[in-house]
């Protein structure tokens, strides 16, 4: 079904189509848009210049008998509280002083099968679109449990949207893969499981919005060995994390570089300790130079005869203890270095001997 309207989506569009397969599409003429086996965004063929919002682009089936679409139109005359709600989130949330949609659409699939004819499971998800004139919203819901299908005879899903220039788009982590089937079950970029909040007029940055950090960390393994290397990872509450975040990982007051794993996630490999026991442990971040988050917690450490991160071989192989004059070969894992893989390691070798008089390791200078 097309629509004839003015919609901002990076330019003016005046028709809207509904398609079946998961997607919205906005053309200048009423050329049908009738791909429904999806691709890489952008897209970069002649179809790159078809503009599009994509909640679940698959290839949905509808000829089986389960599932429906609705949609629902909205304007200041039918639908002004839906339109006043959608503003009240979305204008704060993507930071657009002044924004109150005057129009806008509600489209859902409930419990859709798949190509060819599948209904042994069904998928329920919806897009909401709006727009003031000048700046445009999307907004991606899924269903708790929504999505149960993720592959069809013909290929796997994609969610995110196509700006139709053939350069910038979106696509949700996990598109094409089995992976995308987290839509309904893991937090979107507002933190809140299986919803997604987009601008998609071009204006202001090109950057997605997430929720800013907030809330507490759970961490595992909550212990590591005094050699260091224990690949620990950081879970947030809230998904606000990026690729270009400055995480920082702080053990006993020093601070280590984490690295970023996902919108919600980090590693912080554990240093070398000079003594066993309870260390704090912090974790922040930082965008630009501003600090935006800082949570605390305990970190234990262990004598390095428990450090099974690392392989030691030597002649008494039950204590990693060495006697005067005796020899070991030392190895371990580089993926467990805290460094990224493009790096070029630079290994330091510190070798501890045991104060029985301070009860303590101090550091041997060779």
């Amino acid at each position: 079904m097309c629509i004839d309207f003015v919609y901002c989506i990076y330019k003016i569009y005046h028709f809207l189509q509904m398609n079946v397969h998961g997607a919205l599409s906005f053309q200048n003429n009423d050329t049908l848009f009738t791909h429904y086996v999806p691709e890489v965004l952008p897209l970069n063929r002649t179809a790159a210049w078809v503009a599009m919002v994509a909640p679940f682009w698959s290839d949905t089936d509808l000829s089986a008998p389960a599932g429906n679409l609705t949609y629902r139109i909205l304007n200041e005359s039918f639908g002004q509280d839906t339109l006043d709600s959608i503003s009240a989130e979305a204008g704060p949330f993507l930071k657009l002083n002044n924004f109150m949609a005057t129009w806008g659409l509600i489209m859902t699939w409930y419990q859709v099968g798949y190509f060819r004819k599948h209904i042994d499971k069904l998928n329920t998800f919806q897009v909401v679109i709006a727009t003031d004139g000048a700046t445009s919203v999307t907004i991606f819901n899924y269903a708790d449990n929504g999505i149960q299908w993720t592959m069809t005879d013909t290929g796997a899903a994609l969610a995110g949207y196509n700006a139709g220039d053939g350069i910038r788009a979106f696509s949700i982590s996990g598109f094409l893969t089995d992976e995308i089937g987290f839509l309904d079950s893991n937090p979107g970029n507002t933190g809140e499981q299986g919803h997604w909040i987009f601008r998609i007029d071009g204006g202001g940055s090109n950057e997605i919005v997430f929720k800013e950090c907030s809330g507490t960390i759970s961490f595992q393994p909550k212990h590591g060995n005094i050699l260091g290397g224990t690949p620990v990872t950081v879970q947030l509450d809230s998904f606000c994390l990026t690729e270009s975040s400055d995480i920082q990982c702080i053990y006993n007051g020093i601070s280590y570089e984490g690295i970023f794993i996902s919108r919600r996630s980090a590693l912080c490999p554990s240093p070398s300790f000079d003594k066993t026991g309870y260390v704090p442990f912090q974790f922040a971040v930082s965008n630009g130079t501003t600090e935006i988050y800082r949570a605390s917690q305990t970190f234990l450490i262990l004598p390095f005869e428990r450090a099974y991160q690392v392989d030691v071989s030597k002649a008494d192989k039950d204590t990693l203890l060495l006697e005067e004059n005796e020899a070991a070969t030392v190895k371990w894992s580089t993926n467990l270095l805290p460094h990224k893989a493009s790096d070029t390691y630079k290994v330091d070798i510190t070798l501890y001997k045991f104060d029985f008089d301070q009860d303590k390791w101090d550091e041997v200078q060779v």
